[in-house]
């Protein structure tokens, strides 16, 4: 991976200030995979598990690995959840055995890494035979997939989550074609059917969404039910075939 995607995450994605809104959807997701991962025994690797609580999602039976890039993110995960280990790494060359883990946890960095197939090729070469995945990624069929389209096609430029190097979302069935190649899907839904509130200095101060967001909330449990392949993110659990 280049330099400058390495020195965007070591340095410039840590001084990203995360407003109201931003929690939200973080505590959202978090929630999601707790439950997921709620009868999880033993090995778990979580790929990019960053600085803000992504360790947290795993339950007192599992033993916890987590990889990132960043050694920032490192450091500061490190002193927030100290019993488990880590290592600063490139997703795509993982310093792991074959064989190794009885789950892995992808989520919301599939997109950031520029050779995608190379990811799922590491997971799958590092997992169980049956071991699970569990993938979460932004999704273009979404209300924020038409907005960064049509914002990309106006203002003729890439318009990414954050302003990251490389954010390159995915389509439902194309994802599920892909993962099908080495893994059965186990289940699928959607995840944050709120529509995008703009962006930067262009965005709806974040006090006066979020108590709209919170009431409508069971209206989002129940969209991830009739409409999985309309979340802003997927959301697989798979096994290894």
């Amino acid at each position: 991976m280049n330099d400058k995607i390495k020195d965007y995450y070591n340095i410039q994605f840590h001084h990203l200030k995360s407003g109201p809104l931003d929690k939200m959807k973080k505590e959202v997701r978090f929630a999601l995979l707790k439950k997921l991962l709620q009868f999880q025994k033993e090995n778990v690797l979580i790929i990019g598990c960053g600085s803000q609580g992504e360790m947290g999602i795993l339950n007192k039976n599992c033993k916890g690995l987590g990889v990132d890039l960043s050694e920032t993110a490192i450091k500061q995960t490190k002193r927030d959840y100290p019993k488990f280990k880590y290592y600063v790494c490139d997703a795509t060359n993982l310093p792991m055995k074959d064989n190794q883990f009885d789950c892995v946890v992808c989520s919301e960095v599939m997109e950031h890494i520029p050779n995608q197939q190379k990811l799922l090729k590491e997971i799958k070469r590092v997992l169980k035979r049956k071991g699970l995945l569990l993938l979460t990624t932004p999704n273009w069929l979404s209300w924020y997939g038409l907005a960064r389209i049509i914002a990309e096609f106006i203002f003729k430029k890439p318009f990414t989550a954050d302003n990251q190097p490389v954010d390159n979302w995915q389509i439902p069935y194309r994802l599920k074609r892909i993962l099908a190649r080495d893994f059965k899907i186990v289940s699928f839904q959607g995840l944050w059917y709120y529509p995008p509130t703009g962006k930067e200095r262009f965005r709806i101060p974040d006090l006066m969404v979020l108590p709209l967001f919170w009431l409508f909330y069971p209206i989002e449990l129940l969209l991830r039910k009739i409409l999985p392949w309309f979340g802003h993110m997927m959301v697989f659990k798979a096994s290894l075939k």
